[in-house]
């Protein structure tokens, strides 16, 4: 479903600047063509309801006709023997988060491409949109292509933030379901265990964010007249790698200590995106923007950058996950 999403919003994202004939073929396209409040085209309307409609009829036509428990595709028959890696606490961790891996790694391209799409006539998608032009700390002073980069990458690596979040939470996740008694029956530490998904946890977010910078790379480069260079994506993306961390390190510690309360990850994170794409539209106060980590972070190439910002947060986010295995290995198990 997330790369359904992603899939579409590129769709709209090239069909605004580009190909019109794109954004007649996604629900996206379709909802802004209704012009809503302005032309009131009430066919595109009535026309993304019939499209849900026969969607959902379709769904409850095959979600009917399945055997319960199974999809429509018949599970592949397994592996009689597991192999020595998915044997292993990391390997089995591993497996376990795979599917997750690898769908949001493919959206973060996604993403990324979408947003790089929109760079070959991006004066054209700014032209009268003064809402969008709100979410640019500097507004239309400097390179806009530069300011825009900026703002867009940090919400890509939010979005890389949620990806390595749910590969994180998914230790409590099995813990809540009682799958993990049978783990450590055996002789499993379960520091051990801990650490694997914190490991796949944080490779997996240099990953995501790696997808999300080369798609939007890719598609700039594709797309524009004189093009970034690889590294200005690069440092532009990774300026808000720490905060991804401190936010995956506060998932870490709610782990370890309160795995009934992980909502409050969720929580925290989505005041900070609110803060990071809402604040500078709305004029939130200042005490407020400081509430979300991502506002610590230089917005490169266009200032200067925080070192120690950056490794404050960082030995702070490495202390979050030392605390998060102190009390994994010392608090009762659910269950």
């Amino acid at each position: 479903s997330f790369l359904a999403i992603g899939v579409f919003y590129m769709m709209r994202g090239i069909g605004d600047v580009s190909a019109d004939w794109l954004s007649y073929l996604c629900p996206f396209g379709l909802l802004y063509r209704g012009e809503v409040f302005v032309s009131n085209r009430v066919g595109f309307m009535f026309l993304t309801l019939v499209l849900a409609l026969a969607v959902f009829l379709v769904a409850f036509k095959l979600n009917s006709v399945r055997d319960h428990g199974s999809g429509m595709v018949a599970a592949r028959a397994g592996r009689e023997e597991a192999s020595d890696f998915t044997r292993s606490p990391f390997g089995f961790a591993f497996r376990l988060t795979r599917t997750l891996f690898t769908v949001w790694t493919v959206s973060l391209f996604v993403l990324g491409a979408s947003y790089g799409s929109i760079f070959g006539d991006i004066d054209a998608f700014f032209e009268g949109n003064e809402q969008i032009l709100e979410l640019i700390p500097g507004g239309l002073a400097g390179d806009i292509a530069e300011q825009f980069m900026s703002t867009i990458m940090a919400v890509v690596m939010v979005a890389v933030n949620v990806g390595a979040m749910m590969i994180l939470l998914k230790l409590a996740g099995e813990e809540k379901r009682m799958r993990t008694e049978v783990l450590y029956a055996n002789a499993l530490r379960r520091s051990t265990l801990f650490i694997a998904y914190a490991v796949i946890a944080l490779l997996s977010s240099f990953i995501l964010a790696m997808s999300g910078v080369a798609g939007m790379y890719l598609a700039a480069f594709a797309s524009m007249e004189t093009p970034f260079s690889f590294y200005e994506v690069f440092q532009a993306g990774f300026t808000f790698f720490a905060p991804v961390l401190l936010l995956l390190g506060i998932g870490a510690v709610l782990t370890g200590w309160f795995p009934r309360r992980t909502n409050v990850a969720w929580f925290y994170l989505a005041v900070s995106f609110v803060i990071l794409y809402f604040g500078p539209m709305l004029d939130f106060p200042e005490v407020i923007m400081h509430l979300s980590p991502y506002e610590y972070m230089p917005r490169l190439p266009l200032e200067e950058g925080a070192p120690w910002s950056v490794v404050a947060m960082c030995v702070l986010a490495a202390g979050l996950f030392v605390l998060g295995l102190a009390g994994y290995r010392r608090r009762d198990l659910t269950g």
